[in-house]
């Protein structure tokens, strides 16, 4: 009889203790990109892919899952510099809109003057057919914004000179991204 109640009072423990962590938020971003056919040889008409609202001020996030959206995100390092992927994918959604985001290293005090270094990759089921436009952008912070980076979470400005897909080569005029809830810890090693 006292082995079983032992063994009721571990089982009771091991499940209570199973239940105290934390169930993790789910990632939510949203993005306003700027797509340009002001360079000479751009083939796709000038177009705005949208996930969610965000600007240099204001924001409407989407959480991964609402209304078939994937959002993921991870923004690494207790400290600057952070290295940020962020991704979200609206392709089978209402905007049909595919964003993802690397930045290998930014700091927090990234301008317009002093950017980092990223690439972005995007497609539009309505406005590119699909066919991705990928090229290297400048990430930076804007002055007097509520835009900034930290470990799990990141709202960025950034411009892309030249993005090509296979048929042509455009820019991004502007855009804007924001990542929360982000991965913080590396969970690929």
């Amino acid at each position: 009889m006292r082995f079983a109640l032992a063994a009721l009072a571990l089982s009771t423990s091991v499940l209570v203790a199973a239940c105290s962590e934390p169930v993790p938020q789910s990632p939510d971003g949203a993005v306003h990109l700027i797509h340009s056919a002001a360079q000479s040889g751009c083939n796709i008409f000038d177009f705005t892919a949208v996930v969610g609202e965000v600007n240099n001020t204001e924001r409407t996030t989407v959480t991964d899952g609402a209304n078939g959206t994937k959002v993921s995100c991870s923004v690494l390092n207790a400290a600057a510099p952070f290295s940020v992927r962020g991704r979200i994918d609206d392709s089978a959604g209402t905007s049909g809109n595919f964003v993802d985001i690397i930045i290998p290293s930014i700091s927090k005090s990234a301008t317009i003057d002093n950017p980092a270094t990223g690439t972005v990759t995007y497609s539009s089921t309505v406005k590119t057919a699909s066919n991705a436009f990928t090229g290297a952008c400048q990430f930076y912070f804007e002055a007097n914004s509520s835009e900034g980076v930290d470990v799990g979470k990141i709202w960025v400005a950034f411009t892309c000179p030249s993005v090509s897909s296979s048929q042509t080569t455009c820019s991004v005029q502007k855009a804007w991204a924001i990542f929360e809830n982000c991965l913080t810890e590396d969970t690929t090693q």
